[in-house]
């Protein structure tokens, strides 16, 4: 049980950590969109009123800044978890949101996919990272769950044996 305890636990910093870095290639990926797309940007931008288009340029900056706030917080979170530092219940909730998002974002590249039936290099890349991502924090979450329970069971345990 032990031994257990300790994989999970290692297990929980080297994901946590991996979150950190994949929020980090999530700025990447947006900025790099944005350089490839940039004359569309600026032609539906520039359709819009200045306040319009100052509202989406708040709007899209929001959620990226959420986005890597979130990612960031979870993935730290893992990492105190499996140090033995954190144990607070709430970013096990936000990774479950998280995971839900990153499944409506997958169901919303296929069915892209099969309506347009064109595949871009950066799209497939992007596919392939989101389907990357959620697996990894399907893992987190799956091992922070097992990881608490084992700790419960060898609490309960010393408890019986004293």
């Amino acid at each position: 049980m032990e031994s257990n305890i300790r994989k999970l636990e290692n297990s929980l910093v080297t994901i946590g950590t991996g979150v950190v870095i994949l929020s980090l290639w999530t700025l990447f990926k947006i900025i790099l969109y944005m350089i490839v797309y940039l004359g569309e940007i600026k032609n539906m931008l520039g359709t819009l009123p200045h306040t319009e288009a100052a509202f989406v340029i708040v709007l899209i900056a929001a959620a990226v800044v959420i986005e890597l706030v979130l990612h960031c917080f979870v993935g730290l979170s893992a990492i105190g978890e499996g140090r033995g530092k954190r144990k607070r219940p709430v970013y096990l909730i936000v990774t479950g949101f998280i995971i839900v998002l990153y499944l409506a974002a997958i169901l919303l590249e296929l069915s892209l996919l099969f309506f347009f039936k064109a595949i871009s290099l950066t799209f497939a890349v992007s596919m392939v990272i989101d389907v990357t991502s959620t697996g990894l924090i399907i893992d987190m979450f799956v091992a922070s769950v097992r990881l608490r329970k084992l700790k419960k069971q060898k609490a309960e345990k010393e408890g019986a044996a004293i």
